[in-house]
């Protein structure tokens, strides 16, 4: 895999963390909308090009960084504090 898809790893893994949101599809348009913006960044700034491999990658490594936490969530469920 490119670099791309790693980068976006973390993101999908943190954001079921961070915001509670457990849905597979959301996680997934949340990496979509993610690395759209830094590909219109990257348009608009000049510092790299846009790149629709890019973005295709980026929301893949959203996926699998969700598809890590779920298998992450089953193997060591997260404890609650009192």
């Amino acid at each position: 895999m490119e670099i791309p898809c790693k980068c976006e790893t973390p993101l999908g893994f943190s954001i079921p963390l961070r915001f509670k949101v457990n849905r597979f599809w959301k996680v997934t348009l949340l990496g979509f909308f993610t690395s759209c913006l830094v590909e219109v960044i990257q348009l608009f700034t000049s510092i790299r090009s846009f790149d629709v491999d890019d973005l295709i990658l980026n929301t893949l490594g959203a996926m699998i960084g969700f598809v890590l936490y779920r298998l992450f969530d089953k193997v060591r469920p997260l404890t609650k504090a009192n």
